[in-house]
């Protein structure tokens, strides 16, 4: 799904209509038909689900902790499965290109995650916050979403290239998201439900680097993109991606790189000159 469309997301693309809210479906009145007038983006919360094609052909049962998709135009019916009933957290919004054309994601209704430490979960939710709070927290909503689509295509793309990322995959998420903190490896391999030794040595096997290390170079790369963009300097680089010590900065930029952190910032604003 989102993974084999990713490309799709980075143009230049319009996120509108974006809805959130949470559902709360009693087991008596849970048989519902819909079909998709947006995309959603759906977390089972609690409980289980049925999922039915036109045909009346069952194709999934989703559980607590499954993360859905649906196409804006599937259809499909959908029944509760568990006496309590369920609850559940959904995403509506549309994409369009530039001209106005809306993006097809997929074409069906599918499992794209498993919400096994709360992540995605806790995002949605954070997201229903801003819609519920309007005015200008529609943009941090936007801007959530755009995070949470791109977590979710990286994160598919990660597993299938390789699978045992997933044990792994919480501290990695932590990390992405927060580029200016300082690690506790403590911290992440509790994420993962591991001692410090054995989260420690996995992920030296998975990427030949430690999880500081890793951590560092993402913080790096995250640093050359706002260098290239030509709108910050190099002290409000450092200031941003929370290095303290400029001249440390730059050397690790350097040792990481390749070139200077001034000079990366010469070379693209004299490319963006007139």
């Amino acid at each position: 799904m989102l993974a084999d469309q990713i490309h799709l997301l980075t143009g230049d693309v319009m996120i509108t209509d974006i809805a959130a809210k949470e559902s709360v479906w009693p087991q008596e009145a849970a048989d519902v038909k819909i079909s998709r007038d947006s995309n959603q983006l759906f977390c089972m919360i609690s409980g289980t689900r049925d999922y039915f094609d036109t045909n009346g052909q069952k194709f999934y049962t989703a559980t607590a902790g499954d993360v859905l998709f649906m196409p804006v135009g599937s259809t499909y019916r959908t029944i509760a499965t568990s006496p309590e009933g369920n609850v559940g957290i959904g995403i509506l919004f549309s994409i369009f290109d530039r001209k106005r054309t809306e993006l097809i994601l997929d074409d069906s209704v599918r499992l794209v995650a498993r919400d096994e430490n709360q992540y995605y979960s806790k995002t949605m939710y954070k997201l229903l916050d801003y819609v519920l709070q309007g005015g200008f927290a529609n943009l941090k909503a936007k801007e959530l979403l755009y995070n949470l689509l791109y977590s979710l295509s990286t994160d598919q793309t990660l597993m299938q290239e390789n699978p045992r990322l997933k044990s792994i995959m919480p501290a990695i998420r932590y990390m992405e998201d927060n580029l200016q903190a300082t690690l506790s490896i403590d911290m992440l391999a509790e994420m993962c439900f591991m001692s410090k030794s054995t989260f420690h040595r996995r992920f030296l096997s998975e990427f030949s680097v430690s999880p500081t290390v890793y951590h560092l170079k993402m913080r790096l790369q995250k640093s050359q993109n706002l260098l290239e963009s030509g709108m910050y300097s190099v002290e409000q680089v450092a200031d941003l991606m929370g290095f303290c010590d400029t001249g440390y900065f730059s050397r690790m930029f350097k040792k990481y790189t390749g070139e200077y952190a001034g000079e990366c910032r010469r070379s693209q604003k004299k490319n963006t000159v007139g």
